[in-house]
């Protein structure tokens, strides 16, 4: 993993071209990306989810025998998934700018798009919608695992849309809207969609 660091982040536009356009690469990382998303047990409990803060390059000290919780369901499998987004989002930091770009876009549209937003525009509103839940808390531990600036871009613009201050009359963002509209929502879907804004405002970010 850390070689890839190494040669994405070799400024040379031929090189990051051949990377993007010529090899596996794109694929087999987001292939990786939605493989560990999909492992993630459904049963998880949404509330456990903000437990899980890490880095790839110390996530093994997660894996412990003294650090194990066996109430936990699930958590060996998010601390992979999120491990793995936090490595990509390294990569994207560290990457050549065309690299950097296009994997953040494939991120948005191959698995922000995907796989969370579906969970996300539920039609059940139920205040103890399972799915919805896991949606709004899978969303904000995302983004707490998002440092770089091109891979928070691309999630303010999946989650949020993109305004423009000369363009007033863009049509609205059905997700955004969507998300708002939660808060109103009684019971644990409110609480959790509050949860998320609150979570999106707290971390500094021009974008949100």
């Amino acid at each position: 993993m850390e070689s890839l660091l190494l040669i994405s982040g070799l400024e040379s536009d031929l090189g990051a071209q051949a990377m993007v356009t010529g090899s596996p690469f794109m694929t087999v990382l987001l292939a990786r990306l939605v493989t560990f998303y999909n492992s993630i047990p459904s049963a998880v409990d949404p509330a456990r989810l903000e437990e899980i803060l890490v880095n790839w390059v110390q996530v093994h000290h997660y894996h412990s025998e003294e650090m194990q919780d066996p109430t936990f369901q699930g958590r060996t499998e998010l601390l992979a998934f999120f491990s793995f987004l936090d490595y990509l989002d390294h990569l994207i930091r560290v990457s050549h700018s065309f690299t950097a770009q296009s994997l953040s876009t494939e991120i948005k549209e191959q698995f922000f798009e995907r796989h969370l937003e579906p969970k996300l525009l539920s039609d059940c509103l139920e205040s103890d919608n399972p799915e919805l839940l896991l949606g709004l808390a899978f969303t904000s531990q995302t983004w707490l695992h998002i440092k770089s600036d091109r891979l928070a871009h691309s999630f303010s613009v999946w989650l949020l849309g993109e305004e423009l201050s000369d363009q007033p009359t863009l049509p609205t963002h059905t997700l955004k809207d969507k998300l708002i509209n939660l808060c109103t929502q009684p019971g644990l879907v409110g609480l959790e969609a509050v949860r998320m804004f609150d979570v999106l405002l707290s971390s500094p970010c021009p974008y949100i």
